[in-house]
């Protein structure tokens, strides 16, 4: 969608214009997208026969009566976008950000300034990057402000409520003891899992350090990690097995905890706890510089269109 030429002006790109022009164009009244200068003036003659001139206003009839109403819904999605910035306050400068942008892609895509001698395709880039910053700059600022977006990260990143428990664990599975003890029965396999984790809970309360203990774990991945579940978030492992973290005391073994995986030992190692309010600003800004998808652009343009109600005139 936004690869699109925007709006019917910016099929302008096609026409020849004396080499000699290097610009991009002006710049709509609606600050919605840049069109080629000669396109003011209807009577501009944008070329010379020996039946007569050719005129600006003649060529976009021209192209209105091959496109039709093709583009008309960018060229609205644009304006109307411009609108609500300005409205927003946002974006203010997105076309002076976009105009160098343009002269950017055009080396980067391996031409120079004379392979552009009518600014046709720093014009299409100068208008996709226009419409690119309006909508980061709109979607940003809704995630900015949206409480349960912003919780969510809060959680995700700090614990939820803002406390991150620093968790360890041994886990005797289900699956590991089956094969162990050779028992079929899930009833037994379970008793002799809790009965092995009770006696892992006997030692470390003992003094045996828990570095020794996690030999007996069945869990290889944080056994690699000397037992840390790393960026734990109160999910992993089920309700019971978070609560058994929020109830734990620093340093103290606790279980055993059944899991549908088995029976844990787990010892939290320390908690920190970050308060919402420090963190806000920056939560913000990450949601701001979230990468807008073509989903989200799709549903801007029809909140727009429902807002500013677009309704394309009888042709």
């Amino acid at each position: 969608m936004l690869g699109k030429t925007l709006g019917i002006v910016g099929l302008f790109a096609l026409l020849l214009v004396p080499r000699q022009d290097q610009s991009i164009g002006t710049l709509d009244r609606s600050r919605a997208f840049w069109y080629p200068r000669f396109a003011a003036d209807p009577d501009a003659v944008v070329a010379n026969t020996k039946a007569g001139p050719i005129h600006a206003g003649t060529y976009l009839r021209y192209l209105a009566a091959r496109f039709g109403t093709e583009y008309l819904e960018d060229l609205a999605f644009d304006v109307l976008l411009a609108k609500e910035c300005k409205t927003r306050r946002l974006a203010g400068s997105a076309p002076s950000l976009a105009k160098p942008l343009a002269t950017r892609r055009l080396r980067q895509s391996g031409r120079t300034l004379e392979d552009d001698p009518d600014g046709s395709m720093r014009r299409k880039f100068v208008n996709q990057a226009l419409r690119q910053h309006r909508l980061d700059a709109v979607v940003g600022e809704a995630r900015a402000n949206d409480e349960e977006l912003l919780r969510a990260m809060f959680h995700r990143r700090y614990g939820v409520g803002g406390v991150r428990a620093h968790v360890r664990h041994i886990l005797i599975s289900f699956d590991a003891t089956a094969r162990r003890t050779g028992l079929a029965d899930q009833k037994a396999i379970e008793t002799a899992a809790r009965a092995k984790a009770e006696d892992l809970v006997r030692q470390l309360r003992a003094g045996t350090k828990f570095e020794d203990a996690l030999k007996h774990s069945d869990d290889r991945v944080s056994r690699r990690a000397d037992g840390r579940l790393e960026g734990y978030n109160y999910r992993r492992f089920g309700d019971t097995f978070a609560a058994a973290v929020r109830a734990a005391k620093v340093g103290e073994p606790v279980g055993p905890v059944r899991s549908s995986k088995g029976f844990h030992v787990l010892e939290v190692t320390r908690r920190v706890t970050t308060e919402r309010s420090s963190v806000e600003a920056r939560l913000r800004r990450i949601l701001r510089g979230i990468t807008v998808s073509p989903a989200d652009a799709e549903r801007l343009r029809g909140a727009l269109f429902r807002k500013y109600e677009y309704r394309p005139a009888t042709q």
